[in-house]
């Protein structure tokens, strides 16, 4: 296809294989433009590794498979290297998109150049300018009630710009990585949505969240399997990464750096 139809979905997996398959069953089901799926998993074992790889089979795609978890900056990192899309989508494998949600993505990047970054809404999110109800009543959206159906059901191109969004689920255009580059490997689970969304706004992109699309997410659950919620070693990451972001906002307020 042409450059401008050429989308490559990042899709990220550490063992949970049936999690994982839904969310390509879903991917399968409500996608209809076309792309390629950049599968990058990280260390999964073997039995959840090859149960994935069945089905990911179904699909156009190329992959990685790291030996050990690397956790979800260096896989997305991963992934962005081995692009050569105009649009490159990050998918989480705890999120299972609906109906034509990729080309409504599309349209928010197509018909506004200066949005660097979007990204759905949703039902659970750390995030909240991605949430369905926040987002219903930040906006006066004309919803109640089943969000799904009736954001789906919202006019084309119904976006926002926004100060943040998550990258549970996120297109970003590849000019925006052609500038500020990869993500920071250092927020390895905690704080890139933040740190990234700062250097596309400083790149002079906008960051956006599309307002008539609507994908399933069930939360930081791989996450939570690795570092227990509330646990002394996921706090101690929490305060570590909040420092570093704080640390990085001072810098560029300095000296501009897009790193």
């Amino acid at each position: 296809p042409p450059i401008w139809e050429k989308v490559d979905i990042i899709f990220l997996t550490h063992n949970m294989s049936d999690m994982s398959l839904e969310c390509l069953n879903a991917l399968k089901k409500n996608t209809h433009h076309p792309f390629r799926l950049i599968w990058i998993d990280n260390g999964s074992e073997m039995v959840h590794y090859r149960k994935i790889r069945e089905k990911v089979e179904d699909f156009n795609y190329i992959g990685h498979r790291f030996d050990v978890n690397r956790f979800y900056a260096r896989a997305i990192n991963q992934g962005i290297v081995m692009s050569n899309a105009r649009y490159i989508v990050t998918l989480s494998n705890d999120v299972f998109v609906t109906d034509g949600w990729l080309r409504k993505l599309l349209s928010i990047m197509e018909s506004n150049p200066k949005v660097g970054i979007v990204s759905p809404l949703t039902d659970r999110i750390g995030s909240p300018v991605c949430k369905a109800d926040f987002a219903a009543q930040k906006w006066r959206l004309p919803v109640r009630g089943n969000y799904c159906e009736q954001i789906n059901r919202l006019p084309e191109r119904y976006g926002r710009t926004s100060s943040s969004i998550s990258m549970f689920c996120s297109m970003i255009r590849s000019e925006v990585m052609d500038k500020i580059g990869l993500l920071d490997e250092r927020f390895f689970i905690l704080g890139n949505d933040d740190d990234y969304c700062d250097r596309v706004r400083l790149a002079g992109f906008e960051t956006a969240v599309c307002l008539n699309c609507f994908v399933y997410h069930k939360h930081s659950v791989t996450k939570d399997l690795i570092f227990k919620p509330k646990s002394i070693e996921r706090m101690a990451i929490k305060r570590d990464h909040q420092a570093l972001l704080r640390e990085k906002r001072q810098l560029r307020a300095m000296t501009g750096d897009l790193k």
